[in-house]
């Protein structure tokens, strides 16, 4: 047997404990509810706002009432069979993953917990608002003349377990190193 193969016959894949499930499906139930809670709350209360927004810093952070029809920074727009058929798939994925134990570790049950969350949030949305994520929070910096694109709790929730993924996959390449 040749030493890739001798590695790849090392790797154990055990099912997460008990208390891993339960703090992943605890994300997973707080983040979803999180999102989808934030939408209806702020798209409710700022239909009846003077043009659907509410400035909380001026030239940096508000809230507007923006549907998304596609998905990140508008991309497959009016896709929406496509949108929701890979955020089933990646869902189911996700779930797999977690369930076969190819993610080790509480930091990475806490990553995809986020990222699972996340993925229900939009999912939600693209199959029972008409195709259509909700947005609303609005990102301007008036010194750079740079506006980010409007998102919700869902991306953000994404965005930070990608985050968590890459310092985890930084430092898991720092202890490989040291180990040989």
């Amino acid at each position: 047997m040749d030493e890739k193969n001798a590695q790849a016959a090392k790797i154990k894949l055990t099912t997460p404990s008990a208390a891993q499930q339960a703090i992943f499906w605890l994300l997973i139930a707080i983040g979803t509810i999180s999102d989808l809670w934030s939408k209806s709350a702020v798209f409710a209360w700022l239909e009846a706002k003077p043009y659907q927004q509410h400035i909380f810093i001026e030239n940096l952070l508000s809230f507007i009432l923006q549907e998304n029809q596609g998905a990140a920074f508008s991309m497959m727009y009016g896709k929406r069979i496509f949108l929701v058929s890979i955020s089933t798939i990646a869902l189911i994925a996700m779930i797999f993953i977690f369930y076969k134990g190819f993610s080790k570790g509480w930091f990475m049950t806490i990553t995809m917990g986020l990222f699972v969350a996340g993925i229900i949030g939009n999912l939600w949305d693209r199959a029972f608002n008409a195709g259509a994520v909700r947005d609303f929070i609005d990102v301007y910096i008036a010194p750079f003349n740079y506006h980010w694109p409007t998102f919700n709790i869902a991306d953000s929730l994404m965005c930070i377990a990608l985050g968590l993924f890459l310092i985890h996959s930084f430092f898991a390449k720092d202890e490989k190193k040291q180990k040989h």
